[in-house]
């Protein structure tokens, strides 16, 4: 073969080898760029019963776990204790701080089928304040040292706010109000529920106040004023009759006896003339008025 042809197969055959070389080199870079691309992708789906979080010791930290009634999240501390708690109850969500030291709940957060529920708890885990609301109501409850309600402030059916307080025993022992008509309404009870003591308003925008005994609902005595602003005391019995009454007129004040009937049989009162005037009467209404 002549010395030139050999020359142009050198070449041919250098130039291949030179290009076979370069194109393995470039796969060898392209395919673990690839791999890096595809790695660094999330994954689109991961399933699991239960998904834990540790540190170097195996202590679990966090665990999201899931059962018939719904998913949880669990989040403690360094030693495993659960600090916070989330969940599903039938109306929503579940949400608890809890007392790592004690093991018992701090505070409570849970979705009501109305509302939602919020209670603070004591060290040994019972209910210190519960908070709730409804559709037309909340209430917000503070209980004593044996759990049962020591004061409870809500709304009543009349749209109005009430706040009450209690004996340890659950009897009330003083309710604010709305009396439904004329302005507010203080109350005071006995331990064995009947009413003490009523401050309340009157028609004409004045105050009024009853007191009571045993369990009669009408007042033995009762302060207020009339219409033209002037003071009125009353006394009755226990079936709510008067007994006696002073009041003031702008000719001055009186004073009525009167007896089981309702009638008067004294009255000692001012005259227009400024003197004083004492009436004696029967029980038909009848008798004799002294003047000096």
């Amino acid at each position: 073969m002549p010395r030139c042809q050999n020359f142009v197969h050198g070449m041919f055959v250098g130039a291949a080898l030179l290009a076979a070389g370069w194109f393995l080199a470039g796969a060898q870079r392209v395919v673990p760029a690839i791999e890096r691309n595809n790695a660094s992708k999330p994954a689109q789906l991961i399933q699991a019963g239960r998904i834990e979080i540790v540190d170097q010791t195996g202590a679990v930290l966090l665990a999201l776990a899931g059962d018939e009634t719904g998913g949880s999240i669990s989040i403690r501390d360094r030693l495993g204790r659960t600090a916070i708690l989330a969940g599903v109850n039938d109306a929503g969500g579940t949400l608890q701080l809890r007392n790592v030291q004690s093991n018992t709940p701090s505070a409570t957060l849970t979705t009501a089928a109305a509302g939602a529920d919020f209670s603070l708890h004591n060290v040994t885990g019972g209910t210190a304040v519960h908070t709730t609301t409804a559709t037309n109501n909340a209430r917000i409850t503070i209980n004593g040292n044996a759990g049962s309600p020591a004061l409870v402030l809500d709304r009543t059916s009349s749209d109005c706010g009430r706040i009450r307080t209690f004996r340890p025993g659950g009897t009330t022992v003083i309710e604010l109000n709305h009396d439904g008509a004329f302005g507010g309404l203080i109350e005071t009870f006995a331990a064995d529920g009947h009413r003490l003591v009523a401050l309340a308003s009157t028609v004409g925008a004045h105050g009024r106040i009853d007191t009571f005994g045993g369990a009669s609902e009408s007042p033995l005595v009762s302060l207020t004023a009339t219409g033209s602003d002037e003071g009125q005391l009353y006394t009755y019995n226990a079936a709510g009759q008067t007994l006696a009454a002073i009041a003031t007129r702008p000719i001055g004040a009186t004073l009525r006896l009167f007896n089981n009937n309702g009638q008067p049989v004294v009255i000692l009162q001012s005259t227009e003339d400024g003197d004083g005037e004492l009436g004696v009467l029967n029980n038909a209404g009848t008798g004799r008025f002294i003047t000096p």
